[in-house]
Order: C-alpha cells, then structure tokens, then sequence
C-alpha cells in the first residue's frame, strides 16, 4: 500500500442502542404492533427487517432500526 493510502472505514458515533432495543417497531407507524410512540422517534429513521435491502448512503442524522421478524429491535447503527 502507497503512502496516504487507506483502508480504514468511518465507523458512526455509538447510538444509545438500550433505549431502543426490544422495542416494537414496523414502517407504518399505524401498526397496532408499534411499542414505540411516534413523538420518540427520531426525525430521520429507517426501519430493516431482515432480509431487507438499503441503500449505502450515509446521513449522520438517521437512526436504522434492524429488527427481528416480528418488528423487535435487535440493534440500531447510524447513518
């Protein structure tokens, strides 16, 4: 590797993950299985089921939620 090459990958800030995890969540907020009042949620979210496919773009200000199949948080990144 050249010099003032590198590999390394920005890693986003931390979220505070005990705040969200094993709390419901689906796309419409109208589900009746939603365990997370709207008024909490963040101005930029997006909700990733598994399987689901996302685009690579990184936005400082959105929370993803990875959830389990029944809409259970699992684990929250940013970007």
């Amino acid at each position: 590797m050249s010099a003032g090459t590198t590999t390394e990958k920005k890693i986003p800030p931390p979220v505070a993950e005990s705040k969200h995890v094993g709390r419901r969540i689906f796309e419409n907020q109208n589900d009746p299985r939603n365990t997370y009042p709207k008024e909490e949620l963040p101005s930029s979210y997006r909700v990733l089921p598994p399987g689901t496919f996302s685009t690579m773009d990184y936005h400082d200000e959105r929370v993803n939620f990875h959830t389990d199949a029944d809409g259970t948080i699992t684990y929250v990144t940013r970007g």
